[in-house]
């Protein structure tokens, strides 16, 4: 359970980290980044071919590789550094692999690799289960800060440059204590107002010094569909 309920018939809302292109693949993202364009301006609202959706996996992956690692920018350590590894690798994999073909000694093998994202540096309170660790749910800044110009600016995309200007004015907010101390409808009993806001304020400031940007998005739980998508058959 996260930290926070929530109506579970609710699509919540929530911020997804962006990082920067590698040095040195700024040309070779942009083309992809055209590519991709240009499939989705063809196909528009309809379904996509066959063709073009594999198409279109494809240069994602690309893209994807182009971009820096966000757990790379954040410095976070591997799963092998922690001194209950083989406890931990054991849990997970008797609750979701141990039915594959996988052993358990394959599977710590990869395992050892992975981020350690429960004890990331990033990580903030109130986070929600169903968003990666490094990624944050701005949606009581809306009910909590009074002025409407900052609430608005929560809704868009985000530069590095407009995080930055976000977090001054959450700072600003929190200096002026003008901010509602009433927890929201749906936190949990452990919320602090406060708390959270300065949260969000480090959170912007953090990924803006690292060159990543900000895009909304939503979440259904009910269904585990983001941005309109449907449940799938």
């Amino acid at each position: 359970m996260s930290e926070h309920e929530h109506d579970q018939h609710e699509p919540f809302f929530f911020w997804t980290v962006e990082p920067p292109v590698r040095e040195g693949k700024e040309l070779e993202a942009a083309n992809l980044s055209r590519q991709l364009n240009e499939i989705a301006e063809r196909t528009g609202d309809k379904e996509p071919s066959g063709e073009d959706e594999e198409r279109f996996e494809q240069l994602l992956g690309e893209l994807n590789a182009c971009m820096a690692d966000k757990c790379e920018l954040a410095g976070s350590k591997r799963m092998k550094t922690r001194a209950d590894f083989d406890k931990v690798a054991k849990e997970v994999y008797d609750e979701e692999v141990e039915e594959s073909d996988l052993s358990l000694a394959e599977f710590k093998e990869m395992f050892a690799d992975q981020p350690d994202c429960e004890n990331c540096s990033s990580l903030l309170p109130y986070s929600h289960d169903d968003v990666d660790p490094c990624e944050t749910t701005p949606m009581f800044i809306q009910e909590l800060v009074r002025d409407p110009a900052v609430i608005e600016k929560v809704q868009f995309e985000m530069e590095p440059a407009a995080m930055l200007e976000l977090a001054d004015d959450l700072r600003r907010v929190l200096d002026n204590d003008d901010f509602s101390k009433e927890k929201p409808e749906d936190a949990g009993d452990e919320f602090e107002a406060r708390e959270y806001l300065e949260g969000m304020v480090r959170f912007l400031r953090t990924w803006a010094e690292r060159g990543c940007r900000l895009s909304p998005a939503f979440f259904d739980v009910e269904c585990g569909c983001e941005d309109g998508e449907t449940e799938q058959e």
